[in-house]
């Protein structure tokens, strides 16, 4: 795995930040698998969301 603002080649595991530049990685930032993608449920159902959060 490497930085993507400054290149140097990051050690293995979950580091969050680059230990040569500080720049944040893409690692803490990925998404998990389920949260990824599209959500017709989320698009399309969100009336009955809001009228349960009383948010209308």
């Amino acid at each position: 795995m490497f930085c993507t603002a400054c290149g140097t080649q990051q050690a293995e595991g979950k580091t969050h930040f680059c230990a040569n530049c500080g720049a944040r990685s893409d690692a803490a930032e990925a998404l998990p698998a389920g949260v990824a993608g599209w959500s017709w449920g989320a698009f399309l159902l969100n009336w009955i969301w809001a009228i349960g959060n009383r948010t209308w």
